[in-house]
């Protein structure tokens, strides 16, 4: 296989952009074409091109340069026999966030509102690992020229002449005006979450979260999500508790959570997990504040909202409480003025009605996924509470096609 060939076909397996050169002004044409369209706001990031061709005259031959422009972009110049030469890039191999690229803008002289289009801009990119790229691009010149061909690499930073001068100082209080505005949104969305406030909280997280949201979606993206909702769920425990949580809950309801985020195949799923699990918190604190419920109340209220539909005995649950049955039913009905297996029942009767009117389903299935044990049970508990049989409910209550 010809080189050109070999290259282009790396070029689509890596989903990047790959030059081949058979001379210098080959190559002087390609480096512009890659400084030319890859520029933000007319920057060029990559600096002065005759500085470039210089370090490429004074390589050897089987020589590479990794540029890293200011702008965070990577480029490997490699130079092959007989003054050929091969441009790959640009490519990322890291993922900034909008605070980091808040800080790389004000440090070249454009305006930090542009943190979005440099994301943008980075996010064209394919996230590569250089010295992984050098083995690969070694295994298609071996392959191509029939010989063993290995490449040294040197890794070069280059700064443009008008880039903006600013001092240390003048980053370091840009980097700490930045921390204490995230700082003061974690506040604020802590005593939101305190006061059930859940259209406040879900804005302030996602101000916390746009803030160190990457674009780019990867692997190491979605390990470090998932670190992240970890804090965050750190965060909102704590502000569950000094809401008066009761620590049982607390942590039945973060570990639920837990388990779904380390179960997320997606960065959708992880933050859709997130909104859920914040509706859930300020939806029990609203409910405790609302009713003036006790704290154990609070906790039973939130297992059989949960587990209605299933299987189950208040004894285990008092077991998991660490109460005896006997003073879990009367506090209960002390504070809903029902007793948790007539909570439970209107909890079914109230879901099967709507699968009724709404759905298709047979009635032996609505029965069984409302949690009654069987047809004949379903149909004799609704006849004597609804006054009507489910049959008769459906005809009387079904939604039009």
């Amino acid at each position: 296989m010809l080189l050109n060939d070999a290259l282009n076909l790396m070029s689509e397996l890596l989903d990047i952009t790959i030059f081949y050169s058979e001379s210098f002004n080959d190559f002087h044409k390609n480096m512009l074409k890659v400084i030319k369209s890859n520029t933000l706001d007319d920057f060029n990031s990559f600096g002065n091109l005759e500085r470039i061709e210089s370090y490429m005259k004074s390589i050897s031959t089987n020589c590479a340069i990794q540029i890293n422009s200011t702008l965070q972009l990577k480029v490997l110049l490699i130079k092959l026999e007989n003054n050929k030469f091969v441009i790959i890039g640009p490519y990322i191999d890291d993922l900034l966030t909008k605070l980091d690229c808040s800080i790389i803008l004000r440090r070249v002289g454009i305006n930090t509102r542009k943190n979005e289009s440099l994301m943008l801009l980075r996010n064209k990119f394919t996230v590569l690992n250089v010295d992984k790229l050098i083995q690969k691009l070694q295994s298609v010149l071996s392959f191509s020229i029939d010989k063993s061909i290995t490449i040294n690499l040197k890794k070069i930073n280059l700064t443009p002449a008008n880039q903006s001068s600013i001092s240390l100082n003048e980053n370091n209080r840009f980097y700490n005006e930045s921390i204490i505005q995230r700082y003061t949104h974690e506040q604020k969305f802590m005593r939101s979450i305190q006061n059930g406030d859940f259209k406040t909280a879900i804005d302030q997280w996602h101000l916390l979260h746009d803030s160190v949201r990457p674009l780019k979606q990867t692997g190491n993206v979605l390990t470090m999500a998932q670190i992240s909702a970890a804090v965050n769920r750190t965060t909102i425990r704590i502000a569950a508790s000094n809401a008066g949580i009761p620590p049982v809950l607390n942590d039945q309801i973060s570990k639920e959570s837990a388990k779904k985020v380390r179960a997320s195949s997606s960065l959708k799923q992880i933050y859709e997990e997130h909104e859920h699990l914040i509706r859930t918190y300020c939806d029990v604190i609203q409910r405790q504040r609302k009713n003036n419920y006790s704290v154990l109340t609070i906790s039973i209220l939130y297992f059989l909202d949960k587990h209605f539909t299933d299987s189950f005995q208040i004894k285990y649950l008092a077991a998991e409480l660490n109460i005896s049955t006997n003073y879990l039913i009367r506090s209960f009905k002390a504070d809903v003025h029902t007793t948790p297996k007539n909570y439970v029942l209107n909890k079914r009767l109230n879901l099967s009605k709507r699968l009724l009117s709404e759905t298709a389903d047979p009635i032996n299935v609505i029965g069984e996924s409302c949690g009654f044990i069987d047809a004949n049970y379903f149909t004799r508990v609704f006849k004597k509470i609804v006054n009507m049989t489910p049959s008769e409910y459906r005809q009387m209550y079904k939604f039009p096609d």
